[in-house]
């Protein structure tokens, strides 16, 4: 997964740089997907991403976690996914073109 790749499972909780606690374990995946994005910046040191955009992807990845989580009673959007692959994908492309992730 992307999130492990990112910022592997450490297993310990950690306050992101807006104050919020965060787990970084195994399961938290979407946890892990924000910290690594709230702490990118640019090369003047700027942050890449305001509290407003990470918060509104972090709510749409938990929510599609949780439907997909619910087993045959769940039920996802394909296209909410598809969305949401878009732009873990739109993300990663500012950090990396940023240079600092």
């Amino acid at each position: 997964m992307v999130a492990d790749f990112l910022h592997p499972p450490n297993g310990k909780s950690t306050h992101d740089r807006f104050g919020d606690e965060r787990k970084a374990d195994d399961a938290s995946y979407a946890s892990r997907l924000s910290l690594v994005f709230q702490q990118s910046s640019d090369s003047k040191g700027r942050y890449l991403f305001d509290k407003a955009e990470l918060d509104l992807f972090h709510r749409r990845l938990t929510r599609m976690i949780d439907r997909l989580g619910a087993g045959v009673h769940g039920e996802a959007d394909f296209e909410e996914a598809r969305q949401l692959y878009v732009d873990v994908w739109r993300l990663i492309g500012a950090c990396r073109q940023s240079r600092r992730m």
